[in-house]
């Protein structure tokens, strides 16, 4: 019984991964698809998406920072610290307030570079395209068949 289930999962599990690495891809070639049929060139393609490579790095090692500086304020106000350093707090939340607005000047720059590589119309497309893909998504998940939301553009960029 032991071996047939062990069978079982050692031929299901690559099975499913190259599933999901699949569904990724399909997301990524509907995507690509959209900007084939604004009548992009492969090189404003290849620039709109080094563009949001660039932006989902930046952002990752901000969110990172965010969440170590938000661990270090919750240590200095733990009831066991004798009397937190209300200097130390304030510099943590100085910096949280820098790393936020550079996050806001990483999507306001990243914008007007997209708006210079495709237009504000294809720009708009791309946004509205994006919306609808995480609509379904976070619809999917308040089925309870997806726990988080997706890492990406959802709405980041669109300012009004």
């Amino acid at each position: 019984m032991r071996k047939s289930l062990f069978a079982t999962l050692v031929l299901l599990v690559p099975f499913a991964l190259f599933a999901q690495t699949a569904t990724a891809a399909k997301g990524m070639d509907k995507e690509s698809d959209l900007l084939r049929s604004l009548k992009l060139s492969d090189m404003q393609i290849s620039q709109v998406k080094e563009t949001q490579k660039a932006l989902v790095a930046e952002l990752r090692s901000d969110r990172a920072h965010l969440q170590l500086i938000n661990a270090q304020i919750k240590v200095a106000l733990l009831p066991s610290s004798a009397s937190p350093d209300l200097t130390a707090v304030n510099n943590l939340i100085d910096q949280k307030a820098q790393l936020r607005a550079g996050m806001q000047k990483a999507f306001v720059s990243t914008r007007l570079k997209l708006i210079g590589i495709m237009g504000q119309d294809n720009l708009n497309a791309l946004l509205r395209f994006r919306h609808e893909r995480f609509v379904k998504r976070a619809a999917f998940s308040k089925n309870g068949a997806w726990a988080h939301a997706p890492a990406g553009f959802g709405g980041e960029l669109s300012f009004g």
